[in-house]
C-alpha cells in the first residue's frame, strides 16, 4: 500500500495546472512525449518493440525470433519486426491477439510496481497471451514469477500496469 501511495504521489507531481483566459483550470502532463512513450512502451529511441523480436513467434511458434527490419509494422507510436511477410500480415489482421502485455516489460517488474527490461528471449504464454521477463547474470524474473502464486501476480500486475503506465518509476 506504502509504494501505492508513493507512486500516486509521483503521479501528481509531474502535473501542472494552468488558468485559461476563460478562468477554467487545465492539468497538463510535464513530461515529454519520448518520457510519456518511456512510461506506456519498453522501446529504446528507435522505438522498436521487443528488441527486435517477433511477437508473432511467441504465440504461433512458441519460442523468441529475431525480426527483420524488411518486415516491420508501426502501430501507434512504437514499430514491431516480424520474421517474415506472412507473420507482418498476421499480426495487422488481429495486433491485439500477439501484443505483448505491460508494454513489453517484465511482467515480474511490473507485479512489483517496477518498469524493469527484459530478455526478448525469457517469455511465457498464460491465456493465449505473452508474458516476457528480465534475465540477466543476477535474476530470472520468470523463475521468480513461477515461484509464486501466478494469480495474485496476475491480479497484482494488472492494478500496477494501471499507475505505471502514467509515471515513472521512483528513485
Amino acid at each position: 500500500m506504502k509504494t501505492l501511495l508513493h507512486l500516486l504521489a509521483i503521479f501528481f507531481s509531474s502535473l501542472a495546472v494552468a488558468q485559461t483566459e476563460s478562468g477554467i483550470y487545465e492539468t497538463y502532463s510535464t513530461r515529454s512525449i519520448e518520457e510519456d512513450i518511456q512510461l506506456e512502451y519498453n522501446v529504446g529511441e528507435d522505438r522498436v518493440m521487443l528488441k527486435g523480436y517477433s511477437p508473432v513467434s511467441y504465440l504461433e511458434e512458441n519460442k523468441a525470433e529475431e525480426g527483420s527490419a524488411d518486415f516491420q509494422l508501426k502501430i501507434g507510436p512504437v514499430v514491431y519486426q516480424f520474421v517474415n511477410q506472412d507473420q507482418l500480415l498476421k499480426f495487422q489482421e488481429d495486433p491485439d491477439r500477439y501484443i505483448p502485455l505491460y508494454g513489453g516489460y517484465c511482467a515480474y517488474g511490473v507485479a512489483m510496481g517496477k518498469h524493469l527490461d527484459i530478455d526478448p528471449t525469457n517469455f511465457k504464454i498464460i491465456g493465449g497471451k505473452t508474458y516476457l521477463f528480465l534475465k540477466n547474470q543476477e535474476v530470472d524474473a520468470k523463475k521468480l514469477w513461477d515461484a509464486k502464486s501466478e494469480k495474485k501476480q496476475l491480479a497484482d500486475a494488472a492494478a500496477y500496469w494501471q499507475i505505471l503506465r502514467l509515471l515513472p518509476d521512483e528513485g
